[in-house]
């Protein structure tokens, strides 16, 4: 019986994988400013006007973009919008994170003992013992996305003084694509 060879090539797997999650949790894929397209896979915004001063408007991350960003992609969009609608404000009228996890398996050597996820929805893996390849360990794939609502407004004395999050939509758009070296 040949225990050594098994625990070595084990060991390699689990130090890989290691490697591998610690490699990809350091790094920031960075989802382009870009319309949601057919056929595009690395996300981007789409809208829907539901009044003449009323749209909502939706950015959806590719997997491993920072929140914030996307957070911030879904206002530059409010904003240009809001700008060649001929309005000068905006304000949101409803923020909405609609972040997805969804767990996914990295395949183990054959012949090894492993874990096997088992995976729903969004739902964290539960694990079960096996051996002879075809499971593995699951790890997170995060995939941010917003949706924003927003009213514009052509001059400020028309916003509702309980209105929390008023954004000057020109000023918006230069900041934002300052921010994020956008031309």
């Amino acid at each position: 019986m040949q225990i050594r060879p098994t625990i070595h090539r084990n060991r390699v797997f689990i130090i890989s994988l290691l490697f591998l999650q610690v490699f990809f949790a350091g790094c920031v894929v960075s989802t382009p400013y870009q319309s949601n397209g057919i056929g595009n896979k690395d996300g981007g915004y789409s809208s829907t006007r539901s009044s003449s001063d009323s749209l909502s408007v939706i950015y959806q991350g590719a997997a491993y973009s920072k929140s914030e960003h996307i957070h911030d992609y879904a206002l530059l969009r409010s904003a240009e919008l809001t700008v060649e609608s001929g309005f000068k404000y905006f304000v949101v009228t409803s923020d909405t994170d609609r972040t997805r996890t969804k767990w996914q398996t990295m395949s183990s050597p054959r012949g090894s003992s492993h874990q096997r996820a088992s995976v729903t929805g969004s739902a964290q893996p539960t694990y079960a013992a096996t051996s002879g390849g075809g499971g593995g360990s699951a790890y997170p794939l995060t995939t941010p996305a917003f949706t924003l609502i927003i009213k514009m407004y052509k001059e400020k004395s028309g916003i509702p003084t309980s209105s929390s999050q008023i954004h000057e939509a020109a000023a918006l758009v230069t900041e934002l694509r300052a921010k994020y070296k956008l031309h």
